[in-house]
């Protein structure tokens, strides 16, 4: 992620107001980039596939880290993780903070108290919203949006926009002209980048 932050990075002249504003950025941001690439690079040692760039904030994770697939140019905000079954994440995907993504959960039928999984899919260019919650086998189509905690327990079709508990949707559609990358809308990359990306 450094060498893609370093080979994209807004250049102006050595020494120039905006040279010194953008070292000065960089600077103050270090912390949370290196932050994230630290985590990143600790999912990937255990099985984690994590395509770069992408940025994620600290995070809580159950289960096993080998279930968590994403995609570049998404972005993770303070979220939850339990990887009992595949979590596929695709690109250019916002995740904000305090949403909770389940892969298992408890048959209430079995006598046993039985775990069931199964795998969460989200699309590229899906948003979940702050304090969402995902369940288990739930599939988030193509720039689908889940509203602020939301709780979604079966499919959102492409560019579908789901809200409440239980999430239903609303009779429109999100634009189907999507075109951005929320990494490079953190301040962190913006820092490197700028605003022309």
């Amino acid at each position: 992620m450094l060498k893609y932050l370093w080979t994209n990075r807004e250049r102006h002249p050595v020494l120039s107001r905006l040279w010194l504003k953008d070292w000065a950025k960089r600077l103050l941001t270090f912390p949370r980039l290196l932050g994230s690439i630290c985590r990143q690079a600790m999912l990937r040692l255990q099985g984690a596939i994590i395509e770069s760039p992408v940025f994620i904030a600290p995070c809580n994770y159950n289960g096993l880290r080998s279930y968590l697939k994403i995609s570049r140019n998404t972005f993770i905000g303070r979220v939850a993780l339990h990887l009992y079954d595949r979590i596929d994440i695709g690109s250019s995907v916002v995740i904000n903070d305090g949403a909770v993504l389940f892969t298992a959960s408890h048959d209430v039928e079995s006598k046993d108290f039985r775990t069931t999984t199964a795998p969460i899919v989200i699309g590229d260019y899906a948003w979940i919203a702050s304090g969402a919650i995902l369940l288990p086998g739930v599939e988030i189509g193509a720039g689908a949006v889940v509203g602020a905690g939301a709780v979604v327990r079966g499919h959102i079709p492409d560019f579908g926009i789901a809200v409440g508990n239980p999430a239903t949707l609303l009779n429109h559609t999100r634009t189907r002209d999507l075109n951005y990358n929320p990494a490079a809308l953190t301040a962190v990359f913006g820092a490197w980048l700028g605003n022309s990306n």
